[in-house]
């Protein structure tokens, strides 16, 4: 069977690094190729935590330019979910995303 390539969005969501250790126990159903994490606090907070260890931090760009790249995990802070998710979804990628899409469904729909 072909492994999902994966990526996490951000590292500032309390439940980021639990999905990364998730993602990582199931090695022969995900590929982890990369986290993003454009915030210097939360970089500097989490990025050494064990279920990053060995994992490539890059750059949103450098994450949607891997090639096969199919999901995201979406842990960024939560007043950024929604924002990120979408541009996600805008390149065709299937989303974990933790939280509701936003207050109403209103918000994802109109984008």
């Amino acid at each position: 069977m072909k492994r999902i390539k994966i990526g996490q969005l951000g590292i500032g969501h309390n439940h980021g690094e639990a999905k990364m250790a998730a993602l990582r126990k199931l090695p022969e159903l995900f590929e982890v190729v990369g986290v993003v994490e454009s915030d210097p606090t939360w970089y500097a907070k989490r990025s050494s935590l064990a279920a990053y260890k060995d994992i490539p931090f890059m750059t949103e760009d450098e994450l949607f330019a891997v090639p096969g790249l199919e999901a995201v995990a979406v842990e960024t802070d939560g007043f950024d979910l929604v924002t990120t998710a979408i541009r996600a979804a805008k390149r065709g990628l299937h989303i974990h995303q933790d939280k509701p899409a936003g207050p109403s469904p209103g918000d994802v729909r109109r984008r």
